[in-house]
């Protein structure tokens, strides 16, 4: 199984707004449409074949967007239908559905998860055995 995890991308300050609420900068935007292009012709060997492919996203504005934007560009890049699916733990930075969902995927799967630091950071530990720090 294939799992990328990513952080959402640069977001606005959260003054006067609930943290959910806080939406992407058009920085933030640029840079999640230029890396996902990325991310398509990177992910394209693995998920030919008929793989399935799965994003799961945090309910926060500034994740869905990034999650809505990944999508886009794989299903225009790649001729897949995909989109997000919200998973309201991934907020409270808990691995435990997600590792549910794991559990019930085919091994031939490839699950994006977008969500926030640190949590992503440590959910590269748990997954890998390694710690990487998710900038914007």
């Amino acid at each position: 199984m294939l799992i990328v995890l990513a952080r959402h991308g640069q977001a606005e300050h959260g003054f006067g707004k609930a943290d959910r609420e806080r939406v992407l900068t058009s920085e933030g935007q640029a840079d999640v449409r230029s890396k996902s292009l990325r991310l398509a012709a990177e992910l394209a060997p693995y998920i030919q074949d008929g793989a399935d492919l799965f994003c799961l996203t945090s309910p926060a504005k500034r994740a869905k967007e990034p999650a809505e934007i990944i999508c886009q560009t794989l299903a225009e890049e790649l001729g897949r239908e995909l989109s997000p699916q919200v998973e309201p733990s991934i907020y409270m930075g808990s691995i435990d559905l997600v590792e549910d969902y794991l559990r019930d995927l085919d091994p031939e799967t490839c699950l994006i998860l977008v969500g926030h630091q640190p949590s992503v950071s440590y959910w590269s530990a748990d997954l890998s055995g390694q710690i990487v720090y998710f900038h914007t």
